[in-house]
This record gives C-alpha cells, sequence and structure tokens, in this order.
C-alpha cells in the first residue's frame, strides 16, 4: 500500500463573508516527502538567511517585513546598522497608532509568531516613508525569485509528477461554504479538497493510505456557538461525512484517509506545509468567477508553480461540488444545470468530472 501525506493549508478571512477564500492542498508520497523535507527547508531558507523559520508567504511579500527582518536579524553588522538608522527616520514620520503597530510587530517577529494582518497591512501602507524603500523591494522581489527557483527544482525532480498531485478548492459562489447550521466554512471547503485527493489517486494502481496533516486553527462549534481549536474529532467527522455522502471506501476500496494531529505554524513546521502556504496564498485570488478552468490551471502554474507540469486538480465547492457527487452516487451525469451564478472554472470542472465519474473514468492532466 503505497503511503501519501497530504500537507494543507489556507488563504483568506474565513470569518468575513465580502473575503475570497482558498485551501491549498500538496499531496505528497510519503518516503519520498521523508527524504527530502530537511534539504527543501536548507534550500528555502538559504534563499533568506535573515528570516527565521517558517517562511509565510503574506510576510515575504511585504517590503516592510524585509526591513524589519533585517534589522532584527541580519548578521552583518553594516547592514544592521544601516537598518537602525532608518529605524530612526521611519519612526519620526509615523504617527503614534503606526509606531504602536510596528512595535507589536518587532515583538512578535522576536517571539516567533504569525504578524497579525492589520498590523502588517498599516504598515505597509506606510512603506512609501522608508528612506530606501528601494533596497527593501529588491530584497522582497529576489527572495521571491529564489524561491520560485528553488520550487521549480522540487517540482522537476525525476517522477516528480508520479510522486506530487497539488490541489486548490474555493468558493464556486462567494459565501457557498458560509456555515450552514452545525458546520464551518474552513471545513466545509476542506471536503471539497478531500474529495478532489481521493479522485486524483482513484485514478492510479494500487492501494493508497492518506494521512490528512492539516494547521491548528479555530473552526465553529455549533454546540456552543462559539470558537475553539480544530480537533482530530473535526477531521475524522469530515472524512467519515465523505465516505457516507459520496460512498468513497464503499466503492474503492483502495483508498483510506487517516488524520494526524492538528500542528502548529512555529519552528518545528514541515517544509510542505510552508509550500502549501505558498499555493493557497498565491491561488486565493486566481479562483476568478469569470476565468476558465483551462484558464485557473495556467494561471496557477504560472505563478505559483514555477510553471512546472507536475499534477493540478481543483475543486469548486457548493453547487459545483454538489453536481459532482450527484453523478458520483447515481453513476449518471445529473439533467439539472448548475446556477448562472457558479464561477466559470468551476461550473467547467464539475461538468468535466461529473462526465468522468459517472463511467468511472479519471481525466488527463490539463
Amino acid at each position: 500500500m503505497q503511503q501519501w501525506w497530504l500537507f494543507i493549508d489556507e488563504a483568506g478571512a474565513f470569518d468575513d463573508k465580502r473575503d475570497r477564500v482558498a485551501v491549498g492542498g500538496l499531496l505528497i508520497d510519503a518516503d519520498w516527502s521523508a527524504g527530502s523535507a530537511v534539504a527543501l527547508r536548507n534550500a528555502l531558507q538559504s534563499c533568506v538567511p535573515y528570516i527565521p523559520w517558517p517562511l509565510h508567504l503574506r510576510e515575504l511579500e511585504s517590503s516592510v517585513m524585509h526591513f524589519i527582518w533585517t534589522l532584527e536579524f541580519e548578521r552583518d553588522s553594516l547592514e544592521r546598522e544601516q537598518a537602525r538608522e532608518e529605524l530612526c527616520a521611519f519612526e519620526r514620520v509615523l504617527n503614534l497608532d503606526d509606531r504602536e503597530r510596528l512595535s507589536r510587530v518587532r515583538q512578535a517577529v522576536r517571539h516567533g509568531q504569525v504578524v497579525k494582518l492589520p498590523d502588517l497591512q498599516a504598515l505597509q501602507r506606510q512603506s512609501g516613508r522608508l528612506p530606501t524603500l528601494d533596497l527593501w523591494v529588491r530584497r522582497q522581489q529576489r527572495s521571491r525569485s529564489a524561491i520560485d527557483t528553488v520550487i521549480g527544482s522540487l517540482l522537476s525532480l525525476p517522477n516528480a509528477d508520479q510522486r506530487l498531485v497539488w490541489l486548490g478548492a474555493s468558493e464556486a459562489v462567494l459565501q457557498d461554504c458560509w456555515p450552514p447550521p452545525g458546520h464551518d466554512r474552513y471545513l466545509n471547503l476542506l471536503s471539497a479538497l478531500v474529495e478532489r485527493a481521493c479522485d486524483a489517486l482513484v485514478a492510479r494502481s494500487g492501494s493508497h493510505r492518506v494521512e490528512l496533516r492539516v494547521l491548528s486553527r479555530d473552526v465553529w462549534d455549533a454546540h456552543t456557538g462559539a470558537s475553539r481549536r480544530l480537533s482530530t474529532a473535526d477531521l475524522d467527522g469530515l472524512l467519515q461525512r465523505c465516505a457516507t455522502q459520496h460512498q468513497y471506501h464503499a466503492q474503492d476500496a483502495r483508498i483510506r484517509f487517516e488524520v494526524a494531529q492538528p500542528s502548529h505554524f512555529d519552528a518545528d513546521c514541515d517544509a510542505y506545509h510552508v509550500l502549501a502556504d505558498f499555493f493557497s496564498s498565491r491561488a486565493r485570488f486566481r479562483f476568478q468567477p469569470y476565468v476558465s478552468h483551462e484558464q485557473l490551471t495556467q494561471r496557477l502554474r504560472q505563478h505559483c508553480l514555477a510553471s512546472a507540469s507536475t499534477p493540478l486538480e481543483v475543486n469548486g465547492s457548493g453547487h459545483a461540488q454538489r453536481f459532482v457527487n450527484q453523478a458520483r452516487t447515481s453513476g449518471a451525469v445529473p439533467t439539472t444545470t448548475l446556477p448562472g451564478a457558479v464561477s466559470l472554472w468551476a461550473r467547467q470542472d464539475a461538468q468535466r468530472w461529473a462526465a468522468l465519474v459517472a463511467t468511472h473514468q479519471s481525466p488527463a492532466q490539463p
């Protein structure tokens, strides 16, 4: 039985109905991952030696963060001293609120904590006041280019197309994962990604066991009417619903899912969770309503996968997800049509998969 690890991360404000959200995943052969994770981490860290692990794309894309990282961690004493001089000039032009935000961000960076998005956004809006802004922009651009080179090298390794599958899921209609009673927006969207992961494995020979590896986060608890930390019980319940509603285990006993304890995005974070963060963050705004499925996959490859041809699958939630599941359970393409509000990419993907699962086929990679 082939063992796989499915590394998951998400992007977007799941508690904001207006925000576009996405879940990204990297399905990777466990033996291959175990043998390459340390080398991948070292390669990524070498791109930005002044930034502590783990690398977080949202922060890497900020020129202000490169200034702060240099200020706090740069080993070159001359560069660090120049950053300190620039800090004095920067603080003089900031108002009291922004100076407090700067202090909070520096504290978070020192203690290995994720920087709060409102603080980061407010400081980035003030980045034009940095005396040497061009220097930090160039650092940000160089880091992105170097990291893309590392990702491209990984995806061009021999047999990468057999060892890796990239997965992305987003709402087919904005808010269609917004939780009905007893559910959570993140878990609803995660179920769409898990379904597509299973579809990708059904197409392969042999039997497969998948360990679901997600990062800790808050989810909505319908019983208490409040949020709490994600648990393995939540993930077990999600997998059970997938198995029951979509008959994965009944239809194909070769596929088995297991759950790992949710881990933290901290200094012990796996390098492949960092790649899942990169993918979900970059993919998030590519899921536009009027983009075709072909355009979407081309853009995801270009902006997220260094143009590599590694297998890539996406899934839309809500109406699109249910459309495919009707075909899965009935063995026929549904006669109903998808609502006009469903995004073009999700509509085309759902129609493609419905036709294939109804005849027990698997699609050629886009």
